[in-house]
């Protein structure tokens, strides 16, 4: 079966999994209530999340309880605020200024190259009152200038040149993600890469040979960093460096084993005592898992993949209606939900080596929640403008 079938028929199941009658419904509400309601239920998930998980810290840190957690809460507000400001712009207008975008974000890429190095890593600037993390902000660049470069190759996706040029921008963009290091960020939008040229009907014998070509990159860059590699053994048996390389994730283990089936309770955790490093952030879904047990992680991952699902419907949605451009943001967007979440929580389960990556709209961490906002407005915007025809969308203003 070739990959364009296998794109139609997952594009088809998704888009038949919403009637007519619920297309009708939305197209007299004109919102997305559906990626409103999973995305606000993630962030309130959050909330509770991170505030249970740094009270120590922030005792220790401000000498107040909640000092984290008022953060979290000041970037989740800027988060909405954002979703509203991408919302509120056309998509001809990122159409239009896509290159330029892409291009800005290689250049802070390249300006955090020269910043002041924080534990090892230079991957933050640092402005007046608050810092940008430019792998965070080139994730919403990349997949707006992806769509808008896989809008314009239209059907020349089937053949292997121009999948050489969306290849050539991937490998210029992880390069310098790379340098800060940022491998995770790097492998994220490899993967998203290759999940939209997927769903956008590229052929099969095409990815396996780009692909083959992207892991052997990243099998060398693996090698040829002794931190890395010993992430990498630290994985295959953390518990022979349990107090070194394997810290982090034999803590991790420790947490999901106390949370057992229904949890120790909300605030009751053990490991956000220090045991655990980034218990607010990387680590949080096994603080969750300790606290809910299985039944309140298995929540929080259908909750995710769930709000995955739905931007891929409301991208092959727009598909439908003949809008490439539409539906390359919503996939990329979906794809990346999807991908971010899976190599979170492997991480934290220990399926994967470690990651510095945060579990999608619920971790602590002002630039993922405010360019996940930026994301959430994007695929809001998709929706609005597939239901509304031009000629009707006046009047839905």
């Amino acid at each position: 079966m070739s990959t364009a079938t296998l794109s139609a028929t997952l594009s088809a199941t998704l888009f038949n999994a919403l009637p007519a009658q619920r297309l009708q419904s939305e197209r007299q509400q004109g919102v997305d209530t559906i990626t409103l309601g999973l995305w606000f239920a993630l962030l309130l998930i959050g909330v509770v999340a991170v505030g249970s998980a740094s009270m120590e810290k922030s005792m220790t840190q401000y000498h107040y309880a909640f000092g984290y957690l008022l953060r979290h809460c000041i970037f989740v507000s800027v988060a909405i605020v954002a979703a509203l400001a991408t919302f509120t712009v056309p998509l001809k207008q990122w159409l239009k200024y896509g290159r330029l975008a892409f291009l800005i974000g290689l250049l802070l890429l390249a300006l955090v190259l020269f910043a002041r190095p924080v534990n090892g890593a230079r991957r933050w600037l640092e402005l007046h009152f608050f810092t940008v993390q430019p792998s965070e902000v080139m994730k919403v660049f990349y997949v707006l200038f992806l769509a808008r470069h896989l809008s314009l190759i239209g059907t020349n996706i089937v053949n292997l040149g121009p999948l050489f040029g969306v290849l050539a921008l991937l490998a210029l963009t992880s390069f310098l993600m790379v340098l800060e290091p940022d491998f995770g960020s790097a492998v994220v939008l490899s993967a998203t890469t290759f999940g939209v040229l997927f769903l956008a009907k590229a052929r099969l014998k095409h990815l396996g040979s780009l692909g083959a070509l992207a892991l052997v990159a990243m099998a060398l860059l693996i090698m040829f960093q002794p931190y890395r590699m010993a992430r990498v053994f630290a994985f295959t048996d953390p518990w022979a460096a349990q107090y070194g390389s394997g810290y982090q994730l034999t803590q991790a283990l420790i947490a999901f084993g106390r949370g057992s089936w229904l949890g120790l309770g909300i605030g009751d955790s053990i490991q956000k005592l220090f045991f655990l490093p980034e218990a607010h952030n990387d680590f949080l879904f096994a603080v969750i898992a300790e606290e809910t047990g299985l039944v309140g992680a298995t929540i929080v991952i259908a909750l995710l993949l769930a709000l995955a699902v739905r931007v891929l419907m409301v991208g092959r949605a727009a598909e439908a209606r003949g809008q490439k451009f539409s539906a390359y943001i919503a996939y990329g967007v979906g794809v990346l939900i999807a991908v971010q979440t899976l190599i979170n929580v492997g991480v934290n389960t220990g399926l994967l080596p470690t990651k510095g990556l945060t579990l999608p709209f619920i971790s602590y961490g002002g630039n993922s929640l405010i360019i996940s906002g930026a994301f959430i407005g994007l695929v809001l915007r998709v929706h609005w403008e597939t239901v509304f025809p031009p000629e009707k969308r006046s009047r839905a203003s």
